[in-house]
């Protein structure tokens, strides 16, 4: 699993679309928030379309979408795509959550980013022994170990986290 990982944050930082592609993996980390002040509003994170991934490893967030809380627990992924109207935070109730995530960008993301919220939600179950959830894992580890050193396979790896 991904508990072992050390906390992280990796951004890919090539120049945006220098090989035309249409598709890549802009950033991925590991992070634990104890602080009841995280929030993100996804109408305050630029204009650019993009969208995250964020999977539970423990603890809950919590998504509000369209005035419903919706939580996000262990084993769960939070699938949202930016700019929209939400907001993710640590609920009070709960004294940490902590995560991965995967930030994807590209001409081709909304599309195919659209038919994956219609299918799971906003919120879905992958299991972390899935096929869908080792593919993930496999992602996560290639950026924490700083091993994707070309947009090229930061598309591949992109690609791979959509299908």
């Amino acid at each position: 699993m991904l508990s072992e990982l050390t906390e992280f944050h990796n951004s890919l930082t090539w120049p945006v679309r220098a090989h035309g592609l249409e598709l890549e993996l802009l950033s991925a980390g590991r992070e634990t928030r104890r602080n009841h002040d995280y929030r993100w509003d996804g109408t305050r994170r630029g204009q650019e379309y993009a969208a995250i991934l964020q999977w539970t490893l423990d603890g809950e967030g919590e998504l509000l979408l369209k005035e419903r809380r919706i939580p996000v627990k262990t084993g769960q992924a939070m699938l949202i795509h930016l700019p929209h109207q939400h907001v993710y935070s640590l609920p009070k109730h709960s004294p940490m959550w902590s995560f991965v995530y995967i930030n994807l960008r590209g001409s081709a993301l909304h599309q195919h980013w659209r038919e994956i919220e219609r299918r799971l939600g906003h919120v879905a179950d992958i299991p972390f022994e899935s096929r869908a959830g080792q593919t993930l894992c496999d992602i996560i580890r290639l950026m924490h170990a700083k091993e994707v050193h070309t947009s090229y396979h930061s598309s591949s790896l992109a690609y791979q986290c959509l299908m």
